[in-house]
């Protein structure tokens, strides 16, 4: 059964929005920019240079990660135990970046696996993702 086209007031038309990500509803502009502000302060090393704010995806080993996900995690417990004053906000970020970090290195050690035909579905053309009743990116 083909998908319904959305027709708005305004003329305009897109194709149907059934079975796309809803990824604004999946995420939180609040929560994002309180991480973006702590990667952006974590930018600045001991030594006082500033490393790229990618320079996480080049690979941490997942020992180190595991192991700084259990310290902030342990800190996390502390506070809500009321034994510590860290700032839990700061603290959720750490434990968010190793999630992600941990995650990243996990996904990549995926892709190393699968078959040529899925990495190549992966790879999408411009016109998978343009309307071509509007010309507008998906």
């Amino acid at each position: 059964m083909a998908e319904q086209l959305r027709q708005f007031p305004s003329g305009a038309n897109r194709n149907s929005n059934v079975g796309k990500h809803d990824i604004e509803a999946f995420i939180n502009p609040l929560c994002d920019d309180s991480f973006h502000a702590y990667m952006h302060k974590h930018q600045q090393l001991e030594d006082g240079t500033t490393r790229e704010g990618d320079n996480w995806q080049k690979g941490i080993p997942p020992v180190e990660l595991m192991k700084s996900l259990t310290r902030h995690f342990h800190e996390l417990r502390m506070v809500e135990r009321g034994y510590g004053d860290s700032d839990v906000v700061e603290v959720l970020n750490a434990i968010r970046f190793n999630v992600e970090a941990l995650k990243l290195h996990y996904l990549n050690e995926q892709r190393k696996k699968w078959p040529v035909e899925i990495e190549n579905q992966l790879i999408h053309t411009d016109e998978e993702f343009i309307d071509s009743n509007s010309g507008i990116l998906d």
